[in-house]
């Protein structure tokens, strides 16, 4: 037991010794490996010897002191600062084993070695005492800040440890810029007195303030305090400065390294049984993987962040663990959560920190949208609001609103949205207006008020000013989002695009490639929307390495997403597969569910459609793996969405195209019954199409006909006849394969295709411009009439430029497109009113490929398949 792991070890078989009423064998083998630490001058085992020595004698003596050791689980760091003589009288269990330790004898060395490990060492050079870790951290008053902050004007006769203080309070007042000059100016007294200590937490100082808004800053602060604490075997604050450099690294988008440098934080914690710094970390682990979308492996850090909390009995600690726990709940779309949330806000109750109770509420916002359900955080949000008007604390009742707001908007309920932000406008502060203006124009665009959006918009770029943190930038990225959208949408196209140029002119000027980056990626929708699909990919070129520098991995993921479409509209499925891949890991990256659903979805679609190629190398198994994930995802989200029903379909359809008839019904029936519950009739239709198809493989021809005349009789009482042509269509190929006309061996279910959004040429280009209603978030659908020309073709539904083909056949009609008037479209409640082209085929196997089991076209009509149809 000589190595640096042998402190937490040499406690815990102290203790259990103890347990066992063997004092002497305890006390001898605290002295053995006291000798061997000395030998080896290994501190931390040596100090952890000392500690077990002196504790194993007090308990030999009162068998009560051991008592409160294992009530409380008391690590040997913190026994050691209950041996320290000026800890203070606590209440609970705390102080009883603190007045029961007091009674001990310990050596020199415990204190010496304890503050030379870092035991009794704080972020503000303050002698860390055992009711630091007790006592719940009480927030300074404006005056007592005040009061810190101005002791950095005193000139010469300030010392280091006031220049912290002040450092630290000029950042609770929001003046960054002081608050680093102060941290500055510390640093330099520390360092001319020849204090490293002092000098590396002067730097972990500067490193907080400046996390957010200059991170490289940040981190090389944070690195050479590292440095300089490692050269002085300071494990309390390499542990602290590892946690610190994670936090920078997780503001500058590095996951991997913040993983890392947690977990070595909490070796070193864990070696000097720093239970409390150790809670702190794993909160920060957990904040991590919440952001990340790695909900388990959130939950997990978070539980053991709780159950730390709950042992060493710290109310505050166990609040935000609780905060956490809610959140990862949340994700996972588990109701659990909102227990944990209102936990949390009855603690910060008793504790009487209003202004936590915030941090509470948001976990409460983050359950309710897992779960899709909001009423108990707008329950809590009410009440939480009225108790901060009551006590005259407007900002604090802004934030409620403001929470709740995106809350809604995340949900999708526009108008409960809208009211919550104009309420959280109401009562807040000037300066805190540019957050809000801008999540109001979002929530504007999104209710397709494009004027009110535009401006709103100007207003938060505005009142945002020059942006000095990453929030703040991010709202900024935002305005510039929704400005350049709103003008596109009201017809100002030309407008749209120039604004984006003057923006990344500006962006590249001050070396923001994150900036850079999303305006490229806002253009090549723009100019995607508008058909000019080669201009769009060179823009996509573009972003996607100055976002990868940035380490935007989400927007990185879009931007693939994009290209990947585009291709795909374009028919180059060899190029949309790579990109798509690319988006999916990047999603995968970031724990984007909702992207990892579509991008499989898109995947599913590219697999499929390239076994549809001669001398292609489609794969139905994979394109089936992908859908079923879409399909998986989406269930995990608890959505009922269009594109959720759009994944059921392809996995449909796959299933059709392998002959498993079971598993493409269950597909088609859940289908049925979202759209039902979506009140969208049209694509009923398409649901109850693939369900007959997968009827007549299964060869159950009745149940077969029952579906596609149900589908008949929707067409029938919309009025929309050329449906009614291809049900009779599919009937009679039914009839013929039920009288054994028709084989069913070559049945492989439908084909499916992507259409172009390439508008239709007009002179006034205002009007070519046809955007979807939001570019970043297309889940239109748009129906196709079709060209029968050929005998063996099937329906076709577009989802926002994706079309999926969901059955038909038999005898051939006249060539030439139909159309669908405004009228039947709106009787199918479809959104949208332009005409728009329908195609009818199905899928027969081709024998030239008899080796691969699916669909096979020949590539002239693949082709055709293929061709962007005319709006």
């Amino acid at each position: 037991m000589a190595q640096t792991g042998d402190a937490p070890l040499l406690w815990v078989s102290v203790i259990d010794l103890l347990r066992q009423q063997k004092f002497e064998e305890a006390v001898q083998q605290a002295e053995d490996l006291q000798a061997k630490g000395r030998q080896t001058g290994v501190k931390a085992t040596e100090a952890s010897a000392a500690t077990c020595l002196a504790v194993a004698r007090e308990c030999q003596r009162n068998s009560q002191a051991l008592d409160a050791l294992l009530e409380l689980g008391i690590s040997w760091g913190e026994a050691a600062l209950l041996l320290a003589p000026d800890a203070p009288e606590l209440p609970g269990p705390w102080g009883a084993a603190a007045r029961h330790l007091a009674q001990a004898t310990p050596s020199a060395e415990v204190r010496t070695l304890s503050q030379e490990l870092g035991l009794r060492w704080t972020e503000t050079m303050e002698p860390r005492i055992i009711g630091n870790l007790v006592r719940p951290p009480r927030p300074s008053s404006e005056e007592e800040l005040m009061k810190a902050a101005n002791t950095a004007q005193k000139g010469n006769k300030v010392s280091g440890q006031e220049l912290l203080k002040a450092s630290v309070a000029l950042q609770e007042l929001d003046r960054r810029q002081e608050a680093v000059q102060s941290a500055t100016a510390a640093m330099e007294v520390f360092k001319q007195a020849g204090n490293s200590e002092g000098e590396a937490t002067a730097l972990l100082c500067k490193s907080k303030v400046l996390l957010g808004v200059d991170n490289m800053a940040a981190l090389q602060a944070a690195s050479h305090a590292l440095k300089l604490f490692r050269e002085l075997g300071h494990i309390t604050g390499q542990a602290v400065a590892q946690h610190a450099i994670a936090k920078v690294q997780f503001a500058r988008r590095n996951p991997d390294d913040v993983w890392n440098r947690a977990a070595e934080s909490l070796r070193l914690l864990r070696l000097l049984g720093d239970r409390h710094r150790e809670v702190m970390v794993l909160c920060t682990a957990t904040d991590a993987a919440i952001s990340m979308g790695k909900a388990r492996q959130a939950l997990s850090y978070g539980l053991d962040a709780l159950t730390r909390s709950r042992k060493l009995q710290d109310r505050f600690l166990e609040a935000k663990a609780l905060c956490l726990v809610a959140q990862a709940r949340g994700i996972c779309g588990e109701p659990a959560g909102v227990s944990a949330a209102k936990e949390a806000l009855a603690i910060y109750q008793d504790l009487g920190l209003k202004s936590f109770q915030l941090k509470a509420l948001e976990a409460l916002a983050a359950v309710g949208k897992g779960t899709q359900s909001g009423v108990e955080a707008m329950t809590e949000a009410e009440a939480l609001a009225a108790s901060f008007q009551a006590a005259a604390m407007t900002k604090e009742q802004a934030e409620c609103f403001y929470l709740m707001a995106k809350m809604f908007h995340e949900l999708q309920d526009l108008d409960n949205a809208l009211v919550a932000t104009q309420e959280a406008l109401k009562h807040s502060p000037e300066e805190g207006h540019g957050k809000l203006l801008s999540l109001l124009s979002t929530i504007l665009l999104d209710r397709k008020e494009f004027q009110e959006a535009l401006d709103t918009a100007r207003k938060a770029t505005e009142n945002l000013g020059l942006a000095l943190d990453d929030e703040q930038k991010d709202q900024q990225l935002v305005c510039i989002n929704n400005q350049a959208l709103a003008l596109a949408q009201l017809g100002n196209f030309p407008e749209a695009l120039q604004f984006l140029e003057e923006r990344l002119r500006e962006f590249r000027a001050a070396k923001e490639k994150r900036g850079e980056g999303q305006a490229l990626f806002i253009m090549a929708q723009l100019l995607q929307a508008k058909g000019s699909t080669e201009e769009a990919l060179h823009r996509l070129a573009l972003a996607a390495p100055a976002l990868l520098e940035s380490r935007d991995v989400r927007c990185e993921a879009q931007a693939w997403q994009l290209s990947a479409k585009i291709h795909l509209e374009k028919n180059e499925l060899s190029k949309a597969l790579p990109a798509a891949e690319r988006s999916a890991r990047g999603f995968q990256a970031v724990g984007d569910r909702r992207g990892r659903a579509q991008l499989a979805a898109m995947l599913a679609e590219i697999q499929f459609s390239l076994c549809g190629l001669e001398k292609a190398d489609g794969n139905l198994h994979e394109a089936l793996r992908a859908a079923k994930e879409s399909v998986s995802l989406y269930h995990d989200l608890n959505e009922k969405s269009v594109e959720m029903g759009y994944s059921l379909h392809c996995l449909a359809n796959i299933n059709l195209a392998l002959h498993n008839w079971e598993a493409a019904l269950e597909a088609a029936q859940e289908a049925l019954e979202l759209f039902r519950s979506l009140q969208l009739p049209l694509l009923e239709t398409n649901a109850l199409h693939l369900e007959s198809g997968a009827y007549l493989g299964a060869k159950d021809f009745e149940n077969s006909r029952q579906r596609a005349l149900e589908e008949k009789e929707i067409y029938s009482s919309a009025g929309v006849l050329k449906g009614v042509d291809q049900v009779d269509q599919w009937l009679l190929y039914v009839d013929r394969c039920s009288s054994d006309e028709q084989t069913l061996k070559s049945f492989y279910g439908f084909s499916m295709r992507r259409k172009s959004n390439a508008p239709v040429a007009q002179s006034d280009e205002r009007q070519a411009f046809r955007a979807p209603r939001r570019l970043t978030a297309m889940n239109d659908i748009e129906l196709w009439m079709a060209d029968t020309s050929k005998a063996t073709r099937s329906c076709v539904i577009a989802y926002q430029g994706l079309e999926h083909r969901s059955a038909g056949g038999g005898q051939a009609a006249p060539a030439g497109k139909t159309k669908v008037t405004a009228g039947e479209l709106q009787s199918l409640q479809f959104p949208g009113g332009s005409e728009l082209d329908h195609d009818i085929r199905w899928v027969h196997r081709r024998k030239s490929k008899s080796h691969s089991k699916g669909r096979r076209l020949q590539k002239a009509e693949e082709e055709r398949l293929h061709a962007p149809a005319v709006q």
